[in-house]
């Protein structure tokens, strides 16, 4: 063992990232004729994560023999493990603390802490916080108590990173450095380009517009237009559709004289009518007509929607103002099928649906207790390999290529923890940390005579007052387990209405071709498809299919999708969605919020924009409408 240690010593003091990984491959090799963990030696989570086939826990790791590991640990040859908190093989995740003197989850170091959300959940009072000082950051976070090196929090910053500071980040020029980060694009360049016809800059000017065309015989993809108050860009597929010289003859008008572009010759005029429709949780809608080159603007989509007077209609969208989870950037890629492909996770260990079948599946084989988010971005199942080759991943819960780790969840009906499925859940203790009995709103037979005047702060006897009412405690469904669960926005009768067992069929408010895209961050660009029928649904990008699943419908906006086929065949996912409020005459829109593979209900459309969830903007034609013809 001394002799194995020394090596790794060797290794990690080399520089050489080649020299580092040649030599780990056999450390790793001996360590596992040996049959021991061959990462456990390694004490620090950047090194541990740079070392193919290990992954770094934010709690020391516990091995099936019942003996207590350090936090770097690998995949299952010989010695499989359970971590109990967050484990990663792509980045050292800094978790969250609490600081019990606030009561608020405050960020850890690299590599430290639970998610947000476990921390929430027990945050309260307790022992002062104490801060240490990251030396790779140069700042204090939060630890926990007995931490060696810890101190309040105005000790450490006094202290922290200012022994030897960099004579760098003294210098003026890096102190005044962002003048060049505010210098304005080449467009903006000061030679001043004519406006034949001048006016007001129509509404759609400096931001990013997304979209697609949706007139009778439209060409499916993704249409992205950017004006500034003098130039256009549209690009559609990915490739400049027209960009030139823009005019404008009023607030709703615009031509751009080519400069470049697929859809016509240089000089050549496109002329365009903007009309903003309304809005969504996170977007707000434009339609834009565009007549026939070198025509007249046309006077609205009806003119242009038969597909033979004009080049077409554009159906619009654009991050709402202040809305910091929405980025949209132009000059997608009409390839999204191929460019998502080519990004998609190898993870042989990702087909398999439940724990039992995760950890028979293959030794490097580990099961999370929420579905992994892998480097790209990319959310997957539960199931998720540590080994060369494979892409690296983050587990925000209990992970464990060794048993079926025994979670539980909380059953407010009699604030007791029950047992969730195997490898699902949260820890015991932390379960009755938070799980309490739901109780009934407070009787509201006050006497009337404690007017709010009375038992002001002007009361000489607050005590011979009744105390105000509680506010009733309101509730969510947890569509996992069925149970109503304190927190939310639900009275317990409503919520118990909803929380139900599903029942087969798709609303019939949602039947239809949908088209459209995918907003949330880190979205996938190009045409998304989303077709239900009455109890079914197709999604297809750019034309390739992503899945088909049968649909089940909760009470109000809450479906249930079993995937039918497809990578993650044999899950489901959970979704909520919403009809938009949209102007247009010729298409409805709706938000549709897609949880992670394998369940969980998203919160709301907020948290729809971040991982695991995912959330489609999408268009319909109107009922009757024989100019609008999706297919």
């Amino acid at each position: 063992i001394l002799k194995l240690q020394f090596l790794y010593l060797i290794v990690f003091l080399h520089s050489s990232t080649m020299f580092k990984n040649a030599f780990g491959m056999l450390l790793l090799a001996a360590a596992t004729q040996a049959g021991s963990d061959p990462c456990m030696a390694i004490n620090d989570c950047t090194d541990c994560i740079d070392m193919t086939g290990c992954g770094w826990c934010s709690e020391p790791v516990l091995y099936a023999s019942g003996k207590v590991g350090s936090r770097c640990a690998g995949p299952k040859f010989g010695n499989p493990f359970s971590c109990p908190s967050i484990y990663s093989t792509d980045t050292c995740v800094q978790g969250y603390m609490c600081n019990h003197e606030t009561q608020k989850c405050e960020k850890a170091a690299p590599g430290e802490g639970k998610s947000l959300e476990d921390c929430s959940k027990t945050c309260g009072p307790g022992p002062a916080a104490v801060y240490k000082c990251d030396e790779k950051q140069k700042k204090c976070f939060i630890a926990p108590p007995g931490t060696a090196g810890a101190a309040a929090k105005s000790v450490c910053d006094e202290t922290c990173g200012k022994v030897t500071p960099p004579p760098a980040s003294h210098s003026p020029a890096a102190s005044h450095a962002p003048a060049s980060s505010h210098a304005p694009p080449a467009s903006h360049a000061p030679a001043p380009k004519p406006k034949p016809t001048p006016g007001p800059a129509p509404p759609v000017v400096n931001t990013v517009w997304r979209g697609i065309f949706v007139q009778k015989g439209y060409t499916a993809g993704e249409v992205d237009v950017v004006v500034t108050d003098s130039t256009a860009t549209v690009t559609f597929g990915g490739k400049v559709w027209a960009q030139g010289n823009a005019t404008h003859t009023s607030a709703q008008d615009m031509a751009i004289t080519l400069e470049s572009g697929s859809v016509g010759a240089a000089g050549d005029v496109v002329p365009m009518y903007f009309q903003l429709v309304g809005q969504a949780p996170e977007v707000g809608f434009a339609e834009v007509s565009v007549g026939a080159l070198n025509g007249d603007v046309p006077s609205g989509a009806a003119a242009v929607m038969s597909g033979t007077s004009g080049l077409g209609v554009m159906e619009l969208m654009k991050c709402m103002p202040g809305d910091k989870a929405c980025s949209f950037y132009a000059g997608a890629t009409s390839r999204g099928a191929a460019v998502q492909a080519a990004t998609s996770p190898v993870d042989p260990c990702h087909q398999a649906a439940t724990c039992s079948d995760c950890l028979a599946l293959n030794p490097q084989c580990g099961w999370c207790a929420k579905n992994v988010i892998y480097t790209s971005g990319q959310v997957g199942g539960q199931c998720a390999g540590t080994n060369s080759g494979i892409t690296k991943f983050v587990c925000e819960e209990m992970f464990s290529t060794d048993t079926c780790l025994q979670g539980y969840t909380c059953n407010t009906e009699t604030g007791s923890c029950e047992k969730a499925a195997p490898g699902n859940g949260m820890p015991l203790a932390q379960c009755q940390a938070q799980c309490k009995k739901a109780s009934h709103a407070p009787s509201s037979h006050a006497p009337s005579s404690h007017s709010p005047s009375s038992a002001g702060p002007s009361s000489k006897h607050p005590s011979s007052h009744a105390p105000a009412p509680k506010p009733a405690k309101m509730y969510h469904c947890n569509f996992t387990s069925l149970q109503c669960e304190e927190g939310g926005s639900q009275t317990h009768e409503q919520c118990t209405g909803l929380c139900v067992k599903p029942t087969p069929n798709t609303p019939t408010e949602l039947q239809g071709l949908w088209r459209g895209l995918e907003i949330n961050a880190a979205y996938a660009a190009g045409e998304f498809d989303l077709k239900f029928t009455n109890t079914s649904a197709t999604l297809t990008l750019d034309g390739e299919a992503v899945w088909t699943a049968d649909v089940y419908h909760f009470e109000n906006v809450y479906l249930r999708l079993k995937l039918t086929s497809g990578r993650h065949q044999g899950l489901w996912v959970d979704a909520l969605y919403q009809m938009a409020a949209i102007g247009s005459v010729e298409v409805d829109a709706v938000t549709f919020v897609m949880g992670g593979y394998g369940g969980g209900m998203p919160e709301d459309f907020a948290a729809g924009m971040h991982a695991p969830n995912t959330e489609h903007v999408l268009y319909r034609c109107k009922p009757g409408n024989q100019a609008c013809l999706f297919a």
